[in-house]
């Protein structure tokens, strides 16, 4: 039992090393098939820029089409497609040069156009939508915010302020789209969720002291027109403006009630009570603000600084709940009123938002539509000029 134990494990053993040198050896033979198949694509390729160059157009395209769908790289089919497209355009075969210009604009739809670039290629490369249709990325940020009171009320003197308001920091998070319309204004939204936080203090009835946190959290949607500038892709301010709208989700509040009478001081503390009743849900603003956005630093995409000031066109508060609710019930009771003899006064919340973010553009080159009176029409270019052969 013993013998044919090692027996068959030594049999395993060389079977092992037997399989993995074999296929060491497969691995081995088909890099190096590999290897070939580009080294001999790119010397077709250099080839046929050659017969380009020396006038001999003909030969251009059986130099390339064994290789075009699977032995160039990337790059490598990007030149051979533009040759092409060019040799197309030579023996003025408009729709296979149109063939040919949109798979090159597949593979290098960001191409900017070169000042020797023949004319005939620039007036074809030109009846292309060679703009990004849109652009999807994520951005997150921090704000601020400015409590702007429009009427006061009190359980002392409404028509007097006295209570103070202290931004506190918020944050959000948000899915970018901008909508490409047209070559620099484009159409931007984002669905954004938001937290705004605000601290309120005041001293009341000359015995009590309160300080009350809020913290509203909402999805906003924004609606804006984006202006871009600049010539270069790289670096390309913008400014925006628009509407955006709010919905609440929740608030909540933070309070501390410290009365102090003489000797006798006691305090009364409640932490998240809902605010939801006191709230509209519903609420929209004016925005405006500006950015940069820089391109290829990360990958091709862009890289996105953008600041916003949100103005708030509608109170937040709704009038009809400021003192209802049943003190007795903890639900429905209304905390600020009941227990901090606090009311809310008439407030719209504007906001200042900086956030960074990182969008990708998405291409879909195609042929524009045009009438049939204006498609271009391409006149047979004249050969390259032979470079002159040396002595």
């Amino acid at each position: 039992m013993n013998s044919l134990l090692k027996g068959t494990l030594r049999f395993l053993i060389i079977l092992v090393c037997l399989t993995g040198a074999w296929a060491q050896k497969k691995d081995k033979s088909s890099s190096s098939v590999k290897a070939a198949v580009p080294n001999t694509c790119s010397q077709s390729l250099d080839s046929a820029k050659k017969a380009f160059e020396d006038g001999r157009i003909d030969e251009v395209y059986d130099l390339l089409k064994s290789c075009l769908e699977l032995g160039f790289s990337k790059d490598e089919r990007i030149e051979a497609y533009k040759i092409l497209t060019k040799t197309y355009l030579f023996y003025n075969e408009r729709t296979k040069a149109e063939e040919s210009m949109l798979m090159f604009l597949k593979l290098n739809p960001e191409y900017e156009l070169k000042p020797d670039d023949p004319i005939e290629f620039v007036t074809l490369y030109n009846s292309f939508r060679t703009r990004a249709i849109y652009n999807l990325g994520l951005m997150v940020g921090l704000n601020v915010h400015d409590v702007d009171v429009v009427n006061n009320y009190s359980v002392e003197n409404s028509g007097q302020e006295i209570g103070s308001y202290q931004s506190k920091l918020g944050f959000k998070m948000a899915l970018a789209l901008e909508i490409t319309r047209w070559k620099k204004t484009s159409i931007y939204t984002e669905l954004v969720f938001n937290q705004r936080r605000y601290l309120y203090t005041q001293e009341y009835l000359d015995f009590a002291t309160l300080n009350f946190t809020e913290t509203q959290r909402m999805l906003e949607l924004p609606l804006l027109f984006k202006q871009n500038f600049g010539k270069k892709k790289s670096f390309m301010p913008y400014i925006q403006l628009g509407p955006t709208f709010h919905y609440l989700l929740s608030a909540e509040g933070d309070f501390l009630r410290k009365d102090k009478i003489n000797s006798i001081s006691r305090e009364l503390k409640t932490d998240g009570a809902s605010l939801m009743d006191q709230r509209r849900r519903l609420n929209y603003s004016f925005s405006i603000g500006g950015g940069i956005k820089l391109k290829n630093v990360i990958s091709n995409g862009y890289i996105v600084l953008d600041f916003r000031y949100n103005h708030a066109l509608r109170n937040m508060v709704d009038k009809q709940q400021r003192y209802d609710g049943d003190p007795t019930q903890a639900e429905s009771g209304n905390v600020p009123v009941f227990d901090y003899l606090f009311v809310d006064p008439d407030y719209r919340m504007n906001t200042f938002q900086f956030s960074i973010g990182y969008i990708m553009p998405k291409y879909k080159p195609k042929l524009k539509k045009v009438k049939a009176d204006d498609a271009p029409v391409f006149a047979p270019q004249s050969a390259p000029t032979p470079a002159p052969d040396k002595q």
